[in-house]
């Protein structure tokens, strides 16, 4: 939340990831322009996405309690998903390290993984915020909500498939 005065800016956190539920940072707002409060903003919200664990209490991506499967560590391009748009004419990507990392589109996007030998699980996504025509708009809303319901994976050579349910929702390739 955050709550102002003419001289005062107040952010109030009630974030588990943060593990700072009701504390509060001021920041004098007279010593500081609208871009360096923003930058500030930003700067504890990656702080809070990245903190260790994700916001429903699974162990921090890629840390020795939840290794990810080697098979998947790598960067792929998306070729193929579940929805019945048509993919965008530009490359839609997906970095697979110590969480997920990528391009929706035009704006890129990143966070927490928890992965097994047939499990994925990509947390909260947090991504920047550049206005995109249609129909990149919508399909950067429809990846990232494919992607967030994904709860197994499989590789074949050089494809890789994200699905639920023994349903495949997105399709991979490995980047060149």
């Amino acid at each position: 939340m955050l709550s102002t005065d003419s001289k005062e800016i107040v952010l109030f956190f009630e974030s588990e990831a943060c593990d700072s539920s009701g504390k509060s940072m001021r920041i004098q707002a007279g010593a500081l322009g609208l871009g360096a409060i923003v930058g500030i903003l930003l700067a504890v919200l990656f702080a809070c996405s990245t903190s260790g664990r994700a916001n429903d209490g699974d162990p921090a991506p890629g840390s020795s309690s939840n290794p990810i499967p080697t098979s998947l560590a790598t960067a792929w391009t998306l070729v193929w998903w579940s929805d019945s748009a048509t993919l965008p004419d530009v490359p839609i990507t997906l970095l697979i390290g110590n969480g997920v990392v990528g391009n929706s589109g035009c704006n890129t996007y990143s966070g927490p993984l928890s992965a097994g030998k047939d499990t994925f699980r990509v947390g909260v996504l947090s991504s920047t915020f550049v206005l995109c025509p249609d129909p990149v708009a919508s399909a950067e809303t429809t990846y990232r909500f494919l992607l967030q319901a994904t709860s197994q994976w499989s590789r074949t050579g050089s494809s890789l498939t994200l699905g639920t349910d023994g349903t495949a929702l997105l399709r991979f390739v490995l980047t060149q």
